[in-house]
């Protein structure tokens, strides 16, 4: 979908589109950093983009209880894309610095 409102905006042809969540994304994140995915951690406030993406790359997550995402949410997600941490609030971040 994000492919075809690109060309109708751009009137042109594309041939890849990467975001998030995107392999690619991470692998050049990756590259760029000169880091394996366990030494990462993704923060985010969305489950999906930010959590999931995280986690299907292999790294550490904590999702931000911002206005995009609940605790309730959180807790009932499947183990596979579940947050490492739930942070109330970005401030909570420096534990893990």
């Amino acid at each position: 979908m994000v492919k075809e409102i690109i060309e109708v905006a751009t009137g042109r042809k594309t041939k890849l589109v990467v975001g998030k969540p995107s392999c690619f994304m991470a692998e050049a994140t990756l590259d760029f950093l000169r880091a394996v995915p366990k030494s990462c951690l993704i923060v985010g406030d969305r489950i999906e983009s930010n959590i999931g993406f995280g986690r299907l790359q292999g790294m550490k997550t904590a999702l931000v209880l911002i206005c995009n995402a609940s605790n309730v949410e959180a807790d009932h997600l499947p183990q596979r894309i579940r947050p490492v941490s739930i942070l109330g609030s970005i401030a909570q971040l420096r534990r893990y610095i």
